[in-house]
């Protein structure tokens, strides 16, 4: 009998345990602006269910399921007012653009048990976020959409969807092995523009066309959380001219298209003659520096913009012809610019300038693929392992034809790698002399 009754209370603890969870809250951090989904568990709702949150003491939402039929009420708390939301399969409720007043205690329930899951959510404030990030560009810039996440952890899962079509164009889950674009849906306008970064969940977007703009949200689940957060970015496409022609002493500025910069951006100005740096804006560190660039170039001759970070170059000179690229980088985006400038002698027309920039600009590339492609097709073929390998393939080999030739065939989409604010050569800094 001793023996049945302690089986009996062994049973009972085991079914408590298991059956309800402990009323431990899990703390939930999100910044201000973005949105998150508290999760119940549930995987179906059951006949005659009922599901109700609570934030505090107050009822703020309940699903029912009666004779089959779910009922869902949100309440009309005008705390929350339309940024609540139910869903009617598993009861998750999502919170759009959390405010700090939002921050306290969740509660979930369900038939028979109060207090099964609660949440302790705190709305922590960022200044730079306001719900939706909007990241303006000119056609064909390429930009950085970041996560926010540091280092993705083991069991994270990720997925980036394009809102205006509802289409899931990226997803990371490190417990299945995956890390996918899927550049190939809504007519293929994807294709060849997505780019995961492995350790963050970031998304490149290449060469952004007016069919690409929209809002993008990123879902966030960590490992062993029971709660997803969500970031949303509006990014919008400015036809515009990314080349600009002016006349040998002349002056021109390179816009950034910034009507102001923001704390946290950092703006970073490169000539690819030379790979230089030639400016540099740290708001936060109160950095507003030009460079002269390799071979002193652009000594005292270069001028920035404190409030946009355009660029201002004086006295024009006919070396300054090239590709100029600028990084704007923040903690929720970066933008990757490129813009061609061509400066012509006073005896030739803004037209005329224009017709011969393109075309030497076009027998260049042309020139470039053609080598790029011969010393490609030199260093894949095969040769026997006791052949004598010429200098000409060797050097074909060393560097890294694969690599060049699909930079270079992306003619001019604006992609730079993220890698590129890396350091280079600066030259000589000075401040820059604007207010």
């Amino acid at each position: 009998m001793k023996i049945h009754f302690l089986l009996w209370l062994f049973l009972l603890f085991v079914n408590g345990v298991s059956g309800v969870e402990t009323d431990v809250a899990e703390s939930v951090s999100v910044i201000v602006g973005d949105s998150v989904t508290l999760h119940t568990g549930v995987t179906q709702i059951q006949r005659d269910d009922v599901l109700q949150w609570r934030f505090g003491e107050d009822l703020i939402a309940r699903i029912t399921s009666e004779s089959g039929k779910i009922t869902v009420l949100v309440t009309a708390n005008e705390k929350f007012k339309d940024r609540l939301k139910l869903n009617d399969q598993t009861g998750d409720l999502k919170i759009r653009n959390i405010k700090t007043t939002d921050s306290g205690l969740y509660k979930f329930e369900t038939t028979g048990t109060r207090g099964l899951k609660t949440f302790d959510v705190n709305g922590v404030t960022d200044t730079v976020s306001d719900g939706v990030k909007v990241v303006s560009m000119m056609e064909r810039d390429s930009v950085v959409l970041n996560t926010g996440v540091t280092k993705i952890q083991r069991g994270d899962q990720i997925t980036w969807r394009f809102i205006e079509k509802d289409t899931l164009v990226a997803k990371i889950d490190t417990t299945a092995g995956i890390f996918s674009t899927y550049d190939h849906i809504l007519d293929g306008r994807f294709k060849d523009r997505l780019q995961l970064n492995h350790q963050t969940g970031s998304l490149t977007i290449i060469n952004v066309r007016p069919n690409t703009s929209g809002h993008y949200e990123v879902n966030i689940t960590m490992s062993g959380s029971s709660y997803t957060t969500h970031k949303t970015f509006s990014v919008i496409a400015i036809d515009g001219e990314s080349m600009l022609s002016v006349m040998e002493g002349k002056v021109v500025t390179l816009r950034t298209n910034l009507t102001e910069i923001q704390r946290d951006d950092i703006l970073l100005w490169r000539f690819e003659h030379g790979d230089s740096d030639i400016a540099k804006i740290n708001p936060k560190d109160k950095i507003f520096s030009v460079f002269d660039g390799a071979d002193g170039i652009f000594k005292d001759r270069l001028e920035l913009d404190h409030q946009t970070g355009s660029l201002t170059i004086s006295n024009t000179r006919t070396e300054d012809t090239g590709f100029y690229h600028l990084d704007i980088t923040s903690s929720r985006r970066t933008i990757l610019k490129r813009i061609i400038l061509s400066v012509f002698h006073s005896g030739l027309s803004s037209a005329a300038a224009t017709g011969i920039r393109v075309t030497v600009v076009a027998v260049v590339l042309l020139a470039i693929v053609a080598a790029l492609v011969y010393c490609y097709r030199k260093a894949i073929n095969y040769r026997p392992a006791n052949e004598t390998v010429d200098a000409e393939t060797e050097a074909c080999r060393v560097s890294g034809v694969q690599s060049d030739l699909s930079r270079v065939t992306q003619g001019y989409s604006g992609y730079q790698r993220p890698e590129i604010i890396q350091p280079r050569k600066q030259g000589t800094r000075r401040q820059s002399s604007n207010p």
